[in-house]
């Protein structure tokens, strides 16, 4: 059985293949890039706003920046600062997340099989996806 530390670098590993050829890992050498801490190295700390200078034109539809594929829709986040947020969606963030929706809902239907005993009462999931009409 494999532990959690070499499940995580399995996916790291899958996750810079799979982005090597975007600008974000072009710039970043994820071609080369064979473990975390050659990863670590090659991609330094940074904060949400370090990202603007992508943001901005994947709203205008340019792809394969961060992550392959181009970002029709963004999520909107206060986040902790209260100040709003644009999150990039791909399609693969919606796929999975769609994917992890629908575990946690069969997750709850195994321990609550009594699905009547949600009637009259309210599922509330907080943010929005909005499109922006400066970038159509």
């Amino acid at each position: 059985m494999s532990s959690i530390l070499d499940i995580q670098n399995k996916l790291l590993k899958k996750y810079i293949r799979y982005a090597a050829n975007t600008d974000f890992g072009k710039r970043h050498g994820f071609g080369d890039i064979k473990s975390y801490h050659e990863y670590k190295e090659a991609v330094k700390l940074t904060t949400f706003y370090d990202y603007t200078v992508y943001r901005e034109p994947m709203k205008r539809g340019i792809p394969d920046l961060t992550w392959p594929g181009s970002s029709h829709k963004f999520a909107i986040s206060a986040g902790t600062t209260g100040k709003p947020k644009d999150i990039p969606i791909t399609q693969d963030r919606e796929r999975s997340d769609k994917l992890f929706l629908r575990r946690v809902a069969l997750s709850y239907l195994r321990q609550n099989p009594n699905i009547f005993k949600l009637f009259g009462k309210q599922l509330s999931i907080p943010g929005t996806i909005e499109k922006d009409p400066d970038y159509p």
